[in-house]
C-alpha cells in the first residue's frame, strides 16, 4: 500500500492504477477510495487514476487534534509529490472539495 507523509507526519493512503495523463479522484465526506470503484475502471485506459484516503479516513489515520479541512491540499500535494506527480485533473466530490 502506498503512503505519503503530510507536512505534519500523517501517512497518507492512495491507490495508483493506469498510466497516461493523472487524474486524481478525491472522496467526500464518509467516502474513501472505495467510493471511485465504478469510475477507475472505466479511466484508467486511458489516465494515470489516483484515488486518496483523505486524512481520518480508511487508511489515513489522523489524530482527532490533527485534523482540519484546510489541511487536505497540503496533503494533496504530499501525495502528488510522493507518485511524482507535476501535473493532475482533479475528480472532487463534496468534501474532496477543500482538497482540490
Amino acid at each position: 500500500m502506498p503512503y505519503a507523509t503530510s507536512e505534519d507526519g500523517i501517512k497518507l493512503y492512495y491507490e495508483s492504477d493506469g498510466e497516461g495523463p493523472a487524474v486524481v479522484f478525491l472522496h467526500g465526506g464518509n467516502g474513501n477510495t472505495l467510493s471511485w470503484v465504478f469510475q477507475i475502471p472505466h479511466f484508467r485506459k486511458n489516465y494515470r487514476c489516483i484515488a486518496v484516503d483523505l486524512r481520518t479516513y480508511k487508511h489515513s489515520k489522523c489524530p482527532v487534534e490533527q485534523y482540519h479541512v484546510l489541511k487536505f491540499a497540503g496533503d494533496l500535494l504530499a501525495v502528488l509529490d510522493h507518485a511524482g506527480v507535476e501535473k493532475a485533473a482533479l475528480v472532487c466530490q463534496s468534501l474532496g472539495a477543500f482538497a482540490g
